[in-house]
């Protein structure tokens, strides 16, 4: 043995961080145990860092980005970052169930203003259809001319 497999993975990925993927899976866990499925679904998409299909970027988007002229950032899976998001889509969810559809509404909008600061269109426009799909659900049109 050259001991040179503890190097190839060393510099195959540097970027590993196991404390951030523990806390992603025990923060998803947590939101399937407590039966907040599209919580648990909304962090999936986050946290692979994919966009629920129902999203697409616009064309112009696509080439603005290939263009550096808007830079994406990328979500930070600090384990602050991470339990602030599944406590934001926990109670969003609950207050959809409960009724409270301005607790709901302003929940969503957080999350959508916080991808919207790191240039994360898409995202922050997959959080604004949730406000609108509960406005219009709910009858308040006052949420559902935000949401636009």
């Amino acid at each position: 043995m050259t001991g040179t497999g503890t190097n190839n993975f060393q510099q195959k990925d540097d970027n590993f961080k196991l404390e951030e993927k523990v806390t992603a899976k025990s923060e998803s866990i947590k939101l399937m145990q407590q039966g907040y499925v599209q919580a648990y679904v909304d962090f999936f998409y986050i946290t692979t860092e994919t966009t629920p299909s129902e999203i697409e970027p616009s064309k112009q988007l696509k080439e603005e980005y290939n263009l550096n002229k808007r830079k994406k950032l990328r979500f930070e899976h600090s384990e602050d970052s991470l339990i602030a998001l599944s406590e934001d889509l926990m109670s969003a969810e609950e207050y959809h169930r409960n009724g409270q559809t301005e607790k709901c509404l302003d929940r969503y909008r957080k999350v959508a203003k916080d991808f919207q600061k790191m240039n994360d269109f898409e995202t922050a426009s997959y959080f604004y259809k949730k406000c609108l799909d509960v406005s219009v659900e709910d009858g308040l049109l006052k949420g559902e001319s935000e949401a636009y």
